[in-house]
């Protein structure tokens, strides 16, 4: 009976389903980069990632894809998302140093100049949690 217990408790610990709906997807060429970051010292760390997962844009449709991840444990993550149009992992910019791919992050904060920090992107999992993540382009 105990280990009836123990298991559904460590079960449950890592059963969530985060389901990300991106809208305002500018094309299907390319991949979605999807990254979780659990915490402030990784957050955009490009050599750091605590969960990252690629997307095929095929299923896009109204420029609005949805996709799922599967297995997350509950805890506070922060998102970030990269239109990989050319599909080389990084994110292109311009001679200004603006990006030339779309990006987003959870909890839809707006980029201007500097990239938003971590305590403004994060949000709990400690259910199945849908977010809405809308697509930026510069």
């Amino acid at each position: 009976m105990l280990l009836a217990l123990l298991t559904s408790i460590s079960t449950s610990i890592f059963a969530q389903t985060l389901t990300v709906e991106l809208d305002n997807i500018r094309n299907n060429k390319g991949v979605i980069y999807v990254t979780l970051y659990e915490t402030e010292d990784t957050w955009l760390d490009e050599d750091v990632e605590d969960y990252e997962f690629i997307f095929p844009k095929e299923n896009i449709s109204n420029n609005k894809l949805t996709v799922s991840i599967d297995s997350i444990k509950s805890g506070y993550y922060g998102i970030a998302v990269l239109d990989d149009e050319d599909e080389d992992g990084e994110m292109q910019n311009n001679f200004i140093g603006f990006p030339r791919e779309g990006f987003g992050f959870s909890r839809n904060v707006k980029v201007r100049l500097f990239k938003p920090k971590f305590k403004e992107c994060v949000f709990e999992i400690k259910n199945d949690t849908t977010i809405n993540i809308l697509m930026q382009y510069k």
